[in-house]
């Protein structure tokens, strides 16, 4: 576990972004942090809101344990729609396990997946054949919850339908992200709770 700055994660994650052909190219060792974060913003304005929403947060960039990758969750998002519809129990092996069923049960499955789901899950079964190594960005709010994968949905599910399909799993890395006043608001409760507690007692 190396611990990482946010500079270092919204660049790494805009690389990976500008080599989308429906994203404009750029310099991006040659922006400033705030210039990386806007252009990340515009590529990614649903995935990448949190980077200022849940600020200040602390980086580390770590490899993930099989039993710590089977845990994670998708990207949040509306229920019934796009990853949560694929998962119903939001989690990455969940909708690698839906793609594994509709694969078994016959090729147009996948398409008919596809449409309910809005997920690309024919892109999933390619990625699970050629694996791409760029590590995954994770979200843990420290809320009793597994971290969620904020960007590499695709890639976490294809590492996932390879563990589930073939049972082997191939480290994965990833930055994960902690947003500092989380954790921060339960402490302050829980002293608010504690002084009120003295002065009754002094009452």
């Amino acid at each position: 576990m190396t611990r990482v700055s946010q500079e270092h994660v919204i660049k790494r994650w805009l690389e990976l972004e500008v080599r989308k052909p429906e994203v404009p190219s750029a310099d991006v060792e040659s922006l400033t942090e705030r210039e990386a974060l806007d252009e990340l913003l515009n590529a990614k304005p649903g995935a990448a809101s949190f980077l200022w929403r849940e600020t200040p947060i602390e980086w580390r960039e770590v490899t993930l344990s099989r039993h710590a990758f089977e845990r994670l969750r998708l990207i949040d998002g509306p229920e019934k729609l796009s990853w949560r519809a694929l998962s119903p129990d939001e989690t990455v092996l969940g909708a690698a396990r839906r793609i594994a069923r509709c694969n078994a049960a016959g090729g147009t499955n996948l398409d008919y997946l596809t449409a309910k789901t809005g997920v690309d899950v024919r892109r999933v079964r390619s990625i699970a054949e050629n694996p791409l190594n760029e590590p995954l960005v994770l979200l843990d709010r420290r809320n009793c919850h597994p971290p969620r994968v904020m960007d590499g949905n695709y890639r976490a599910t294809a590492r996932a339908l390879n563990l589930v399909e073939m049972g082997t799993y191939d480290p994965v890395s990833a930055y994960i992200g902690v947003p500092s006043r989380l954790v921060l608001k339960p402490i302050r409760t829980f002293v608010y709770g504690l002084v009120r507690r003295r002065r009754r007692r002094t009452w």
